[in-house]
């Protein structure tokens, strides 16, 4: 038989659906006779009451027996779905391990004969154009190290350093960091010697500033380090950036020298012309995308961006600030319309036509449910969240299609509680993996009008964006992250494909 609720089949008898948890009419209590119970009745489920049929039994203990065999089956199943996901993700997990170790070992390989073939060419980069561009970039260093020295003190001072053990071994990186920057400043210096005195041309007023810019840097920098006083690190850090924008236009963009006369007019129009060169090169690579993506009618890809998704979040943190957290779950469906108007699956365009009216009733249950059970239910209320947003989702060139999100919350519990053994014994290193393992969870159990989903990312490729992102969200203090989760979208909706290799799905009746 089915259950009447979410469709599964399930066994003859059965009292509560292990999938959903809802009760079920067994197929022997549907129409019994009546039992010899404590009294007499009409007959069928009516003996629940213990007047008929089936009352007899549970008069007698034998229904009860039955009930409480119908638990177990009940656990018994969910125990089975556990240990089913606890398999399932523990093989994914393997087999993307030993694909990305492969990969990676192939990376280190070709790194290494990358290196070996540089390190013979090495000389090559010490031309007098790189040593002058280099003498130039040395005024921007101070700018440099007050934005990294406040990012390391933020994030390994007050974050990390309030751990012991993982305080006192990242304690060293900022060290590391503040001797990198010196010895950058220094070298500086040398190759702003090293321009004026091999080159006569580049001995003017304007050479001999460069090289003075370079040492008010070098000071700057020493200063900030050893903890002298802030006005000599930041007046001669201002000083030595002030200058070195224009200089840098000067010798990288314009091409002059750095021998040349300031001229600050057509120095920033440098910057202005190179920022429309960028912008047009950028035009050129989204125009090549498209070109990509109509050759292509099966192509999967977002095409959402990073400053739309700032302004969603920024209004979502005001609504809900303002109304106490009830305008949640309208702002959340205008992520989700955004989110699925922008992602092409198999070459069809999602849309989404749900409301926050239709969430609210949810978001309130789900959110006291996760209270009362100290976040237990969180797992269950994903996945209840999932379903809830799967079943607005449609392909827009078939308003009729059903989406469809048929995984358990007790598979994704087993998957969770995998995941966090994973990282913890890992250190958090495995945690490309375990991402994989769980997206690829989840996008099969992913169904869109007839088509079921597959997702074909690895370790190795979201290692690589995670790295990323992380590295951009530091240096902009966390604004990059709207923009950084486009980025990850990108990367996973392109490798989400439909699974023609199965049966077109079709709902249970």
């Amino acid at each position: 038989m089915f259950c009447k609720n979410c469709g599964h089949q399930i066994d003859d008898n059965t009292i509560i659906c292990p999938y959903c948890g809802a009760p079920q009419q067994a197929a022997d209590q549907q129409a019994g006779p009546a039992g010899p119970g404590n009294g007499s009745g009409a007959a069928g489920n009516a003996g629940n009451n213990g007047n008929a049929g089936n009352t007899g039994n549970y008069g007698n203990t034998g229904n009860t027996g039955n009930f409480a065999g119908q638990f177990g089956d009940a656990f018994d199943r969910a125990a089975d779905d556990l240990g089913s996901g606890f398999e399932s993700a523990a093989h994914d997990f393997a087999n993307e391990a030993r694909q990305s170790g492969q990969a990676f070992a192939s990376g280190v390989e070709n790194a290494a004969n990358n290196v070996e073939e540089k390190a013979k060419n090495w000389r090559d980069y010490f031309t007098p154009e790189n040593i002058e561009k280099f003498a130039v970039i040395g005024l921007l260093l101070p700018v440099a190290y007050l934005i990294v020295n406040a990012v390391m003190t933020f994030f390994f001072g007050n974050l990390l350093g309030n751990i012991p053990a993982v305080g006192v071994v990242f304690g060293i990186v900022p060290i590391v960091v503040r001797v990198i920057f010196i010895v950058a400043s220094a070298l500086a210096v040398a190759a702003a010697c090293k321009c004026i005195l091999s080159d006569k041309r580049k001995q003017t007023i304007w050479g001999w500033v460069t090289l003075a810019g370079d040492v008010l840097a070098f000071i700057s920098i020493v200063a900030g380090v050893f903890h002298l006083p802030v006005a000599i690190s930041v007046i001669f850090g201002l000083v030595a950036a002030l200058y070195g924008i224009d200089a840098l236009a000067r010798v990288s963009l314009l091409k002059l020298g750095l021998e040349s006369t300031p001229d600050i007019s057509r120095d920033l129009g440098a910057y202005s012309a190179a920022g429309q060169e960028q912008k047009a090169k950028r035009a050129q690579q989204e125009q090549q995308q498209q070109v990509f993506i109509q050759s292509d009618p099966n192509a999967s890809y977002f095409d959402g961006t990073g400053g739309t998704l700032f302004g969603l979040i920024l209004l979502t943190v005001l609504v809900s600030g303002i109304t106490c957290g009830i305008g949640t779950p309208w702002m959340l469906v205008k992520i989700f319309k955004w989110r699925k108007e922008h992602t092409v699956i198999g070459g069809r365009r999602l849309a989404f036509r749900g409301t926050g009216g239709s969430l609210l009733g949810h978001w309130i249950l789900w959110s006291l449910l996760s209270v009362i059970t100290c976040g237990i239910y969180s797992y269950f209320e994903y996945v209840a969240l999932l379903r809830w947003e799967m079943k607005f989702t449609y392909y827009a060139d078939d308003p009729n299609s059903v989406g469809v999100f048929d995984g358990s919350g007790i598979e994704y519990l087993g998957y969770g509680l995998l995941q966090s053994l994973l990282l913890m014994i890992t250190c958090g290193i495995a945690f490309p993996w375990t991402d994989v393992m769980i997206r690829k969870w989840q996008i099969r159990h992913t169904v869109i009008g007839a088509n079921r989903l597959q997702y074909t990312g690895t370790a190795g490729g979201i290692l690589e964006q995670y790295i990323i992102v992380w590295a951009l969200s530091i240096v902009t203090l966390g604004i990059y992250g709207c923009w950084g989760i486009v980025r990850l979208n990108k990367y996973y909706y392109s490798h989400t494909l439909v699974d023609y290799s199965v049966a077109p799905w079709t709902p249970v009746a």
